[in-house]
């Protein structure tokens, strides 16, 4: 359970899920998807399990949306695709992601203010054979979290009773 500022209790998975539960409104503050630990670098890729050596790796999918135009003379080809690049980090806690006990496989969207505090690899992504200045990027980003395991116990010394997923 988590204690409202006023005393009273409501269920650990109401917190920071965007409607308010406690009277005092204690349940939405404080609200950080992401705890960072001190020496997280956002310019570095998460590394494979957390330890040094292989990056952790990326499993994409590209849709394509809409065939633009086929250029047969310029042998060029114009897309719209969508691309989606999921990974692990295992330096970042995930904090209150989740709305329903047992509930995995759920996504959580972040908000841009706090997804840019981690590495993201759309900036990395390197379009070798794009024509220079025809490649749109970072139109229509968005980060969401996938809930794949249930909440670890919670740590009573913390200042806020959160649910603690990690990456």
């Amino acid at each position: 359970e988590f204690s409202c500022s006023s005393g009273a209790c409501i269920n650990i998975y109401k917190r920071c899920d965007n409607v308010i539960d406690c009277e005092d409104e204690s349940d939405e503050e404080y609200c950080k998807i992401f705890k960072l630990p001190p020496s997280y670098d956002k310019s570095l890729a998460p590394k494979n399990g957390g330890e040094e050596g292989n990056a952790s790796p990326l499993y994409t999918t590209v849709n394509i949306i809409n065939i633009d135009k086929i250029d047969t003379i310029a042998m060029e080809v114009g897309l719209t695709i969508e691309l989606a690049v999921e990974w692990r980090d295992q330096n970042v806690e995930f904090q209150n992601i989740q709305d329903q006990e047992g509930k995995l496989g759920e996504y959580k969207q972040v908000p841009e203010d706090q997804y840019n505090r981690i590495w993201l690899p759309l900036p990395h992504i390197i379009h070798d054979n794009a024509v220079i200045g025809e490649t749109k990027s970072e139109d229509n980003v968005f980060v969401e979290v996938i809930v794949e395991n249930e909440a670890e116990k919670m740590n009573p010394a913390d200042f806020q009773e959160n649910l603690i997923f990690t990456g």
